[in-house]
């Protein structure tokens, strides 16, 4: 199956009690499985269907590192859905410009950034929820894994706009899978290696 959500459901059937995820806290270390990263997604693709978020539109995601934001990232491709990550210190009218340029039907974010949420969709189409919204985590999870082609858009990331409007760039699913396959032939990683991520996931 081409839709690179695939690549992660396949590594995480086997290890589905080990940590997927580990964010360092000041006061602690906060770990998500693959178990329920899967299932997270499953949720988070399940909020988007209900949503009218369908096959092919696209959700932004605002907000800081977080295990709940690479489940939302990946419930979006799961549901074949263009993930759209927005950088942290874009201001309202920045988001408002990526959400009017990208079709955004709905943005995810978390109470640091409603403020500046709040503003951008003053007025317009995009839905707002909270990427630790309660109410995600009584759906169940989705048991559907959209059939995308490997030239089918998986993300759209933008520029930081410094100098001018953020301009979006589009990578498919095949761009991701050959980001992977090239990643992995520089580095020798197995499934008892950690890898250190700490640039921002936007």
């Amino acid at each position: 199956m081409a839709n690179f959500y695939a690549r992660i459901a396949e590594a995480a059937a086997p290890r589905a009690g080990r940590p997927a995820i580990e964010v360092v806290r000041a006061s602690a270390v906060e770990t998500m499985t693959y178990g329920a990263l899967v299932e997270t997604a499953g949720r988070f693709a399940t909020w988007m269907t209900g949503a009218g978020v369908a096959r092919g539109h696209r959700i932004a995601i605002l907000a800081d590192n977080d295990a709940r934001w690479i489940a939302c990232y990946l419930g979006a491709l799961r549901a074949g859905v263009v993930a759209v990550p927005l950088d942290t210190a874009y201001k309202s009218d920045q988001v408002r410009t990526v959400l009017a340029d990208s079709g955004a039907r709905a943005i995810f974010t978390t109470p640091k950034y409603a403020d500046t949420v709040r503003n951008a969709v003053a007025g317009g189409a995009a839905r707002v929820a909270l990427l630790d919204d309660a109410d995600v985590d009584t759906l169940a999870p989705s048991t559907i894994v959209a059939d995308v082609a490997a030239q089918d858009a998986a993300v759209m990331l933008y520029t930081s706009g410094t100098t001018a409007d953020p301009k979006g760039v589009v990578l498919t699913h095949g761009n991701l899978d050959a980001e992977r396959a090239a990643a992995l032939e520089i580095v020798k990683a197995t499934d008892a290696d950690a890898v250190l991520g700490v640039l921002p996931l936007f």
